[in-house]
């Protein structure tokens, strides 16, 4: 995978989440890994360790 495969997965997962996210248990997803996070506070928690900002990705 490389870094445009990577941004356009993350791009659908920020913009349809609904339906992303409709297709699974999250209330089991979340019991199996507590520590699950939303793809925003996951973006909050790591946008510093990138060379890139997340929009530069988004909009390549």
């Amino acid at each position: 995978m490389n870094a445009r495969d990577c941004a356009n997965m993350f791009q659908f997962y920020a913009q349809d989440s609904d339906r992303f996210t409709g297709d699974r248990d999250l209330d089991l997803v979340r019991e199996l890994n507590p520590e699950l996070q939303s793809f925003a506070a996951w973006l909050a928690k790591h946008k510093t360790s990138s060379k890139r900002q997340p929009t530069d990705v988004l909009q390549a």
